[in-house]
């Protein structure tokens, strides 16, 4: 099994990308829309249905990662699709900034680590186990890209041999840094760690 180190990901198309970065074609302008809060979110905290709630989206935008000498592709990714809304509680006046990242993932070969022993054990060595997935994280930037926001994710970054198209969904609620929602206008996606040949 070989692994590789992967670099940054990112979806700025004026970046100047290497083997081993995620490439997302035709990256979107973020739309700000009001949405009722039906369509927003169900049943938060007794908020009224004719409130208006500001909402940005991202997307969908495709991607891929690419091992870092060159020798081929990791993974596809379609429908990258980053949201973030603003909600205030209408009972308490509280401000939180909740925010999702979406995407269909297909392994071209590869996947993340899974927690399998590493191969060579002997009764007298053992060269131990791989860890679980791979850390990413999302960088809000205002339109000379300068950071905003950095939403660090869980270590839940996975592929497995075999997904096509595989849904998958992270999400986030904030609720101290709260001054950076009307200042965002793109996003830098990250990660991080070793995939390994299936």
């Amino acid at each position: 099994m070989k692994s590789v180190k992967e670099k940054a990901v990112s979806s700025s198309p004026s970046m100047q990308l290497r083997p081993g970065d995620l490439r997302l074609h035709a990256t979107s302008k973020p739309k700000l829309v009001h949405v009722g809060p039906l369509e927003a979110f169900t049943k938060l905290r007794g908020i009224q249905a004719d409130m208006q709630i500001p909402m940005k989206t991202f997307g969908p935008d495709q991607g891929e990662i690419h091992w870092n000498d060159g020798s081929g592709r990791i993974a596809d990714l379609i429908n990258v699709t980053v949201t973030i809304i603003r909600l205030t509680n209408p009972n308490t006046g509280l401000v939180s900034i909740e925010m999702s990242l979406e995407y269909l993932i297909t392994s071209d070969g590869a996947r993340t680590p899974d927690g399998r022993p590493f191969p060579g054990a002997t009764h007298d060595f053992d060269p131990g186990r791989e860890d679980y997935n791979l850390y990413h994280n999302i960088y809000f930037r205002n339109s000379s890209g300068g950071l905003v926001y950095h939403w660090a994710l869980d270590k839940d970054f996975a592929l497995v041999c075999g997904w096509n198209r595989q849904h998958r969904f992270h999400q986030n609620i904030e609720t101290n840094q709260l001054d950076w929602f009307d200042l965002v206008s793109q996003y830098q996606w990250e990660v991080g760690g070793a995939f390994y040949r299936c």
